[in-house]
């Protein structure tokens, strides 16, 4: 009988401990994405009709930065895993919470390069914006505010979503002004000008009542075609003296219109 019972609580404890531990490793909640990072079609893949997913492992931290990517499943080319971890990197989630408190964790991460899906996507963007801008034309100051705002988003998501650098500017080339076009028709084959049509809705729409947001975001899309232009440069794809022509542009623009 002793024995019998003493086997029933040995049961007892595994049983108990497994549950212990079945509690302190219970899964966290998944980070939600927050702010969407520029994916950038590497030129050469392009050039080569290379496409590929990249499945990826990504850790985060308390504060929704990704501070380790790990590649789980190449694509195959080695441009194209290195353009997904260098995108994968530029994401900020909202982090799990775990006992009230933001927690780290992984997350998986699939990264697809396809030239067809590109297309579409840019198509669709001129389609969109070509409809705002009839529509802006017509509304009244309230309706006309929340088209802007609309057209605005639109502007963003194909900035951070058009990964197709080589063709980036031929579509944005179909829905701004000519005169702005013809600032930069210089340079509008040699790099993505993705500030360009910020600098554009600006001039066509000087009474949006959201300025300040259209403005900051033109800076923004700023810096990071100078960074572009630069990692062109380091890369060989452009040459020095180029780098420099496109860099003193963009700089000499930059402090006569937006000081």
């Amino acid at each position: 009988m002793k024995k019998e019972l003493f086997c029933i609580f040995i049961i007892f404890l595994l049983v108990a401990g497994c549950t212990h531990r079945q509690m302190k490793t219970k899964a966290l909640p998944l980070p939600h994405l927050k702010e969407e990072a520029t994916l950038r079609y590497p030129v050469a893949a392009q050039q080569q009709g290379l496409e590929g997913t990249v499945k990826l492992k990504l850790l985060v931290n308390e504060q929704g930065a990704v501070t380790n990517v790990t590649i789980l499943q190449s694509s195959g080319v080695a441009m194209l895993d290195d353009a997904a971890v260098e995108y994968a990197g530029g994401l900020k989630f909202y982090p799990p919470i775990a006992n009230g408190k933001p927690a780290p964790a992984a997350v998986s991460w699939n990264v697809r390069f396809e030239l067809s899906k590109v297309n579409r996507f840019a198509a669709a963007y001129v389609n969109r914006i070509e409809d705002l801008i009839k529509k802006a034309a017509q509304a009244d100051s309230q309706e006309k505010n929340k088209l802007l705002g609309e057209m605005l988003a639109a502007h963003v998501e194909y900035a951070n979503g058009m990964s197709d650098n080589i063709h980036y500017n031929d579509y944005i080339e179909k829905i701004i002004r000519a005169e702005t076009l013809a600032q930069w028709r210089d340079i509008w084959h040699d790099c993505p000008l993705r500030f360009v049509v910020f600098d554009d809705f600006l001039g066509r729409y000087p009474d949006y009542t959201k300025k300040s947001s259209a403005l900051a975001l033109l800076r923004k899309m700023m810096r990071e075609d100078i960074e572009y232009v630069k990692q062109l440069y380091r890369s060989g794809a452009i040459k020095k003296n180029k780098t420099d022509y496109i860099l003193n542009k963009i700089e000499n623009f930059a402090n006569e219109k937006y000081p």
